[in-house]
């Protein structure tokens, strides 16, 4: 399932489509989406570009793997700073799906 968000992340910037409802929803969700720029905020697909370019998608979906192990197992020692670096942009990546998806509906009701 994981595997098949990331795909869909991935490829969601040739759909790029910005909301017009960008001031109602800033001040509606701006506690939910708070590791966000306010540009970032206004067109999400900014993230998904710059996460993308900065990393591969085997390499978060390994990263996610580390994380997963990290979490679940009793580890002595930190993870490494690639892992943490995919650990932010995967939330950032988060932020960006629930914008999107709240804005769908929001345009959905208008």
């Amino acid at each position: 399932m994981i595997r098949a968000s990331f795909k869909i992340l991935k490829n969601i910037d040739k759909n790029e489509r910005k909301s017009e409802s960008n001031d109602v929803l800033h001040s509606k969700y701006l506690v939910y989406a708070s590791g966000l720029t306010y540009e970032q905020y206004l067109n999400p697909y900014l993230i998904i570009k710059h996460v993308f370019n900065e990393q591969s998608f085997s390499q978060i979906e390994l990263d996610l793997e580390d994380i997963m192990e990290h979490t679940l197992g009793s580890y002595g020692s930190c993870p490494s700073e690639d892992i943490c670096i995919s650990f932010i942009n995967i939330n950032r990546l988060l932020d960006a799906c629930w914008l999107i998806f709240n804005r769908e509906i929001y345009d959905e009701d208008v």
